[in-house]
Formats: C-alpha cells, sequence, structure tokens
C-alpha cells in the first residue's frame, strides 16, 4: 500500500507539471510527455512483474503487538510441484525476552516460525522454521534466514526459497516485518535481492521501451508542430 500512495503522488505531481507546461511551451509539453510516457511504461512493468510473482502465493497479515507484525506471501513447493498452501490465523507462544514461535494455521497446514535476538539484541532473525500438514512435517535448518536491525521493518519483494527436509522447500516473497519492536517506523532495511534484481528488471526495461514509444511521441509531435508554424512563416515572407 505503501509502494501504490507513493506511485500516485509522483503521477499526480508529474500530472499537474505537465498540463502547467502545455500552456507555457509546445516544445516542454513535448518533452513532458515523452518523460510521463517513461513512467507509466515502468509502473505498468512493475505491476505486471508483481503481479506474476504472487500468482500462486497465499498472502498473510500478520499482527500480533508487541512481537511480531507485518506481511508476507509464501508457497509450498513439494515434489518439483508448486502447491498454494491456506494459512490464515496467526497467534505468538513461547515467548521469552529474547526469543518467541510465530503460529501460523489454516485449515490443513500450520506454520512454525522462530525469531531471536542476534548481535547482541540489536537485530533479530528468523531462525527455525516447520509447515505440518497432520503427520507430514517439513522443517528448515536452525540458520538465520534473514536478519534485520530491531528499530527497522525488514522489506523484500523479490522472490526466494527456504530449502526445507524431505525434499522440500518454502518460496517467499513480498515481505514486510517487525519484530520485537512492533512501533511505527519509517526505517526500512532492504534485502540484498531486491536491490540486485529490481534494478534491471523495472527501471531498464521501463527506460528501454519508454525511450522507443516515447521518441515516437516526441517526433510525432514535433512533425505537427513544424506544419503548425510553417504556412505562418511562409505568409509573412509574401
Amino acid at each position: 500500500m505503501l509502494i501504490i500512495s507513493l506511485t500516485l503522488n509522483v503521477m499526480a505531481r508529474r500530472v499537474g507539471i505537465l498540463i502547467g507546461c502545455v500552456r507555457a511551451s509546445p516544445f516542454c509539453y513535448c518533452n513532458r510527455v515523452y518523460q510521463l510516457m517513461r513512467f507509466i511504461l515502468g509502473l505498468l512493468l512493475l505491476c505486471v512483474y508483481v503481479r506474476t510473482l504472487q500468482e500462486g502465493f497465499t498472502c498473510i497479515r500478520i499482527g500480533e503487538p508487541p512481537y511480531v507484525k507485518g506481511e508476507l506471501n509464501v508457497q509450498l513447493l513439494l515434489k518439483g510441484e508448486y502447491q498454494r498452501i491456506d494459512l490464515q490465523n496467526t497467534y505468538v507462544q513461547n515467548r521469552m525476552d529474547s526469543s518467541f514461535e510465530l503460529v501460523i494455521n489454516g485449515t490443513e497446514w500450520a506454520m512454525h516460525m522462530n525469531f531471536t535476538k542476534y548481535h547482541q539484541d540489536t537485530a533479530f532473525v528468523l531462525r527455525n522454521l516447520e509447515i505440518s500438514r497432520g503427520n507430514e512435517s517439513y522443517s528448515a535448518d536452525s540458520s538465520p534466514k534473514f536478519m534485520t536491525s530491531l528499530s527497522k521493518i525488514f522489506v523484500c519483494s523479490s522472490h526466494f526459497e527456504i530449502p526445507l527436509d524431505n525434499d522440500a522447500s518454502l518460496s517467499m516473497a513480498n515481505i514486510t516485518l517487525q519484530a520485537f519492536n512492533t512501533q511505527p517506523t519509517t526505517d526500512t532495511e532492504i534485502c540484498p535481492r531486491d536491490m540486485k534484481d529490481n534494478f534491471p528488471v523495472t527501471q531498464l526495461t521501463g527506460a528501454a521501451l519508454g525511450l522507443v514509444i516515447g521518441g515516437v511521441i516526441v517526433a510525432l509531435a514535433g512533425v505537427a508542430i513544424r506544419k503548425h508554424f510553417y504556412p505562418e512563416n511562409k505568409h509573412v515572407d509574401l
């Protein structure tokens, strides 16, 4: 929701600049159209990428203050096939000063996530993770899956997998999490995969297509302006 809000604000500002520019100069208008088209194309590519990424994922909203809050999307890979798992309800158990267990369950599946404080209680990590259904159980090792400062929100839009035993793995995407400190904050810690993956997908592709289509628009607008002014100049010469 924060990303959508910021995007709409940027679009509103650019449209306002475009309207003011039309009144000032047709040449400025062409340039603003070109910039606006680049921005819209980049946004559309981002939406397509996120929609494709989220297909088949289960969105889980977590609100268990003062221990943990946020949102994440998960999908289970079993025997080479992705399965959508029904997970809805959340609660916290085994509450201690330096650790707690988040339980997320549904009609069939249950997931247990163990969060612990790290680096002399300045950060938190996700350690143990287990998914079960009846007699089936799939567990991850105890190594940290990600780490974030206690004063920040962990943010990761990219898709990454956590290996589980019994030839399974858990896919996660679009994560926003606070643990041990759920006070409102705007400080975020972006996962390394986002820094590596998001730039070429959303910006390079959007900019390339924007340059092509924007260039065509500017060229056509330039021809129209030339046709508009050329007869007037010719009339003055006569």
